[in-house]
């Protein structure tokens, strides 16, 4: 049998660079493959969305039912059952629309805007007709469907027109002699509807409270701003002359997660229609506001001396402050000597809430700073001058709701500022209570310098030099002085009782302190040392000390000068010289 014979093979086939070149096509050709696998477009996860629940919870409408025959498989079944699938798979779609949208709305103080609980309310009663639409083309009666707090419904359909930027609520149970005004909002960017009532805000990112009042000429102005990063809202309360100026700020920080106020007075919304105004005097007292007790009382009483505007939260008077009791003219709460220090380079913040300098190891603390005047007494309390909005500005850490900083503000004259001379009446104002601070320290540094000055003069009887005399004539001068200036500051800042006691204890020191220099020339007279005795006798200031006392003091001199010196009549050549006798050597 012959064999084929093999076709001759090509000697190029059998070359490294042919196995080389075929090893690269293959190469190739895998890539390539794998590049159009991974072309495959892959779906995109959808953007998170931030809409009313109402956009959230409605799902995707299902596709409305067609009697039609779409050919293929379902041509056999008949219409009608197809008819009744797509109804149920639509109902299906509706009955979970309602109960998000009921579980929604169970709670419409949890929506941060009202214009959200409105437009879930018509999505729900939207979806409530399709509802109803669908089971009637059903031919089924409709299960009952879940229900909304009672009252919601009514309460959204007068809030209908209420789209713009703010929400004005009726305000409702105020006291006769209150007059509820109407309020702008804060920071609203359009006008809402001008009427009396609460003005709760409805649009930008933060939720505000705003509401006037007017009550025995004055007009009070509440405003509720959350604060998402101070984790608190914020309080501010303005009083003004009815139709002027404001005189009086009040700036706290309330209890509770920042919009919490928005969320009380929604809820009384909701519930009732409107908000009772004991609701909104809760929130502009600050709740468990503690107002300050006498601690730093100094700082109020300085304030009223340099006829800033009273405080209404305080039901202070105008007009001067009373006297200052005479034992404590610092109001201070314990008896330890207080401190005092000056830092005029020290220039204090009006808005910084923070203490101006650490608080002491032992207090109290007076400071006096280039703009303000400030008092550690268990804790800081301080009073700053802004010269460039001519106001004072007075601080209370710890004196708010639950410990928060209590800031009050004070306009004293709206006429200067007006006219530009704001940062001139600032500056006289800050001096003038920094002068008065100095002088009511003033009284008690002078009692502990007169009792000091008191024990050395003690010291100096018995003395037998001339510089005994000069040193007790010295003390008794620093000792009138003293209490001159007491006197002077117990008839300027302490009452009717103590200014007559430094009268009486100004003319008691002048009778103790010649005294002490007539007892301490009677002991020198007894020790025989004429020189120092005669100095002292003829000098002028010794002489005017002297002969401004009673007669007696000069009469107990004279005697004992001629019992211990008299035989000598001045010295043995005092009568060749013609000399006149001196004034303690008459008898």
């Amino acid at each position: 049998m012959a064999v084929p014979l093999k076709p001759p093979r090509s000697p190029a086939l059998d070359a490294p660079w042919m196995r080389d070149l075929a090893v690269l096509v293959a190469g190739l050709g895998l890539g390539v493959a794998v590049g159009l696998r991974l072309e495959r477009p892959a779906t995109a996860p959808a953007p998170e969305r931030r809409e009313p629940i109402a956009a959230i919870s409605r799902l995707a409408p299902a596709p409305a039912p067609s009697s039609a025959p779409t050919g293929g498989a379902e041509d056999a079944r008949p219409g009608d059952e197809r008819r009744r699938a797509d109804l149920a798979a639509a109902i299906e779609v509706n009955e979970g629309e309602v109960r998000a949208l009921a579980r929604a709305l169970a709670d419409p103080t949890a929506y941060r805007h009202v214009r959200a609980v409105l437009a879930d309310v018509e999505a729900f009663e939207e979806a409530q007709r399709r509802r109803e639409e669908l089971y009637r083309r059903l031919g089924e009666p409709p299960p009952p469907a879940p229900a909304l707090p009672p009252g919601l419904r009514e309460r959204a359909r007068q809030l209908g027109a209420e789209r713009g930027a703010a929400l004005t609520v009726v305000v409702d149970a105020a006291p006769e002699q209150v007059e509820v005004l109407i309020a702008s909002p804060e920071g609203a960017t359009s006008a809402g509807p001008a009427r009396p009532g609460v003005v709760l805000g409805n649009d930008g990112p933060l939720r505000t409270v705003t509401y006037r009042t007017r009550v025995d000429g004055f007009e009070r102005t509440v405003s509720i701003v959350e604060d998402p990063q101070g984790g608190r809202d914020r309080l501010r309360v303005t009083f003004a002359p009815t139709g002027g100026p404001p005189a009086f700020v009040r700036s706290t920080r309330l209890l509770g997660a920042p919009g919490k106020a928005w969320q009380d007075l929604i809820a009384h919304l909701w519930a009732r229609g409107s908000v009772p105004f004991h609701a909104l005097e809760a929130l502009a007292s600050g709740g468990e506001a503690a107002l300050p007790s006498r601690r730093g009382g100094w700082i109020d009483w300085v304030r009223r001396h340099i006829d800033l505007p009273p405080n209404p939260e305080l039901n202070e008077p105008a007009g001067p402050p009373p006297p200052l009791p005479a034992d404590n003219p610092l109001l201070l709460v314990g008896d330890t000597q207080p401190v005092l220090l000056e830092r005029p380079d020290l220039a204090l913040d009006p808005e910084q809430e923070q203490p101006p300098l650490l608080s002491p190891a032992r207090g109290p603390l007076v400071l006096l700073a280039g703009n303000g005047v400030g008092i550690y007494d268990g804790g800081w309390r301080w009073l700053v001058f802004d010269a460039a909005r001519g106001r004072a500005v007075e601080h209370l850490p710890g004196a708010g709701p639950g410990g928060a900083h209590l800031r009050w503000e004070f306009y004293p004259d709206a006429a200067r500022t007006r006219l530009g001379r704001g940062p001139e009446q600032a500056r006289a104002l800050c001096q003038l209570a920094q002068e008065r601070t100095r002088q009511a320290l003033g009284v008690l540094l002078l009692r502990r310098e007169v009792a000091a000055l008191e024990r050395e003069m003690d010291a100096r009887v018995g003395g037998l030099y001339t510089a005994d005399g000069l040193a007790a004539l010295r003390l008794h001068e620093a000792l009138v002085d003293r209490r001159k200036r007491l006197q002077a500051l117990s008839h300027l800042l302490l009452d009717a009782e103590a200014a007559a006691l430094s009268d009486r204890t100004l003319e008691e020191g002048k009778r103790r302190g010649v005294a002490r220099l007539v007892a301490l020339i009677e002991a020198m007279i007894q020790a025989g040392r004429q020189g120092p005795v005669e100095y002292l006798l003829r000098d002028d200031r010794v002489k005017a000390v002297l002969f401004q006392a009673p007669q007696a003091y000069r009469l107990r001199l004279c005697q004992s000068y001629r019992e211990r010196f008299g035989r000598w009549r001045g010295g043995p050549f005092a009568a060749f010289g013609g000399e006149p006798p001196r004034w303690y050597e008459v008898e």
